[in-house]
């Protein structure tokens, strides 16, 4: 036969069982919520690694994009400081003042010369007669002009291509022959111009 004391407590613990499952609910519906909370804090962490990665890799493109552009600026600031003082040397070799009209004109190198030059043959004999003043200083003024573009390097020497073509009384032909090799010799890439003559056999 049950007591007054124990009837009194079983309200009591009927509440506490409810309390206690309600308490036990609730905590698993925090911890699922949480998990899903943690799963998409990892999945926007790891597109952020990614977007930092990207961000890296771009930044490090546009350093090396920097980079070049600094080494082009110095290239062109080398190439302008050698341009102007190969014309500064170049204006330095300005021809001969011309001599009083008494004078006879100075002879101009024939083509012959210039193509016995271009194939290595040396010219015939100097002529015997007396060499005029005019003649003499227009030697020395070739013969200076042709030291320095043989001692000049070749961007400097190429300042001196229409000087030489005007002494040898160079073709068009000759003179952008010329240039298309020192061209040539200056790139990196290109093709070796044909010669414009080739080497007479000997029959």
């Amino acid at each position: 036969m049950e007591t007054p004391t124990e009837n009194l407590q079983d309200p009591y613990i009927g509440q506490r069982a409810i309390m206690q499952g309600g308490s036990e609910t609730e905590e698993r519906e925090e911890e699922g919520e949480l998990t899903m909370e943690s799963h998409g804090l990892i999945e926007e962490l790891q597109l952020l690694r990614q977007e930092q990665v990207r961000l890296q890799e771009e930044v490090a493109e546009k350093n090396k994009l920097v980079r070049f552009q600094q080494l082009k600026i110095v290239d062109m600031r080398k190439a302008l400081n050698r341009e102007l003082r190969s014309q500064s040397s170049v204006d330095q070799f300005t021809p001969p003042p011309r001599l009083p009209h008494t004078f006879p004109a100075p002879p101009s190198v024939p083509f012959t010369m210039t193509t016995m030059l271009l194939r290595g043959k040396s010219p015939g004999p100097a002529p015997s007669g007396p060499i005029t003043s005019c003649d003499d200083v227009n030697i020395q003024y070739l013969k200076h002009v042709i030291i320095k573009f043989l001692c000049s390097r070749e961007d400097e020497a190429t300042q001196l291509i229409r000087a030489v073509a005007t002494l040898l009384n160079f073709t068009t032909q000759e003179e952008q022959f010329v240039k298309d090799y020192f061209d040539y010799k200056m790139s990196w890439f290109g093709s070796m111009p044909q010669p414009i003559y080739h080497p007479v056999r000997n029959t």
